[in-house]
């Protein structure tokens, strides 16, 4: 993933957090590891395309896409940023099991 999206740090507890959430589960490590890589990977990779997106434009050495896209920027509202990225801050962690966070299955039952 190219650094463009700034999102490297916040992609890593994602991605941790999910993992922790499946191997508190109690699956074994293979099934754990499949299950991180089938809740993870669409939203990694629309992160991936975002960064790749970002970098054809902010690192163009044309003319004429530097003055389009400066002019845009200066013109455009921050809501179409805001529009652009949204999705990135719609996450909701998994729970984490009972027992993972000190409790018995039994209260997390309740």
């Amino acid at each position: 993933m190219t650094p463009f999206a700034a999102q490297g740090a916040g992609q890593a507890l994602e991605d941790a957090t999910v993992l922790a959430a499946r191997l508190a589960a109690g699956a074994p490590v293979p099934e754990a590891l499949a299950g991180y890589d089938r809740d993870r990977r669409p939203r990694s990779q629309r992160v991936a395309r975002l960064a790749r997106t970002d970098t054809r434009v902010s690192l163009s050495t044309n003319r004429l896409v530097y003055r389009l896209m400066t002019s845009l920027t200066r013109l455009s509202s921050s809501r179409l940023a805001d529009r652009k990225t949204a999705w990135l801050w719609d996450w909701t962690p998994p729970p984490l099991p009972a027992r993972a966070l000190g409790g018995t299955d039994a209260a997390a039952a309740r």
